[in-house]
């Protein structure tokens, strides 16, 4: 199942570049996701990164508000 956490999925771009990405997380209940970069076709800026995508309610006005974070290696140049 590609929603279970541990799977892999690749994106694709037009230009032919590809990305492996491993789901490490997937909350329902705290509304986010987190996967990591595995692998790839094309040279990248760093070895590794983990990316964080999460909703937050913002109640005053029922809108949600969508973060993205990512925690990249030590060798990002």
């Amino acid at each position: 199942d590609h929603h279970s956490v541990g799977a892999v999925r690749t994106i694709r771009w037009k230009t032919g570049e590809e990305v492996q990405q491993r789901l490490l997380e997937l909350s329902d209940l705290h509304f986010h996701i987190t996967y990591e970069n595995i692998g790839g076709n094309h040279p990248g800026d760093a070895s590794a990164a983990i990316t964080t995508i999460a909703l937050h309610r913002i109640t005053e006005t029922k809108q949600t508000l969508v973060s993205w974070s990512c925690e990249y290696s030590a060798d990002v140049q």
